[in-house]
């Protein structure tokens, strides 16, 4: 079994802030010790400079081999984002296909103001996973 946690957080239409959040994701998961992936680093300054397509299904069987080889999946919701997480085509699509391979899905908080991970908003997980 893989340890590493892959990230999923919304980015259409709001990708200068998601990049913000991925990062600082990236930074509170590592300074306690969690090895994680972040899809939107990893892809979305190439889909910037290299105009390479933004839409989902583009990426979905690449973000899709990542899931199939990580540990579990976070969905970071950051502060006063639950709407736009709960309305993501990629989160929904990520969290489902990761929760159909039996993978741990979890939903974390995310404040600036402190930098720890806060597990499972069950209300946000039901709408996720069930719609």
């Amino acid at each position: 079994m893989s340890h590493f946690t892959y990230l999923s957080i919304p980015c259409s239409g709001v990708d200068h802030e998601s990049l913000a959040w991925s990062l600082e994701a990236v930074y509170v998961y590592s300074k306690n010790g969690v090895p994680c992936y972040s899809p939107i680093l990893q892809y979305l300054p190439a889909v910037q400079k290299y105009e390479l397509p933004s839409d989902y299904d583009f990426w979905r069987p690449m973000d899709e081999a990542i899931i199939r080889a990580c540990g579990a999946l976070h969905v970071i919701v950051p502060k006063d984002w639950e709407k736009l997480i709960v309305k993501s085509k990629a989160v929904n699509m990520e969290t489902r296909f990761a929760h159909g391979l039996g993978k741990h899905v979890h939903v974390i908080s995310l404040d600036r103001d402190d930098s720890k991970i806060h597990t499972d908003e069950a209300e946000i997980m039901d709408k996720l996973l069930y719609g």
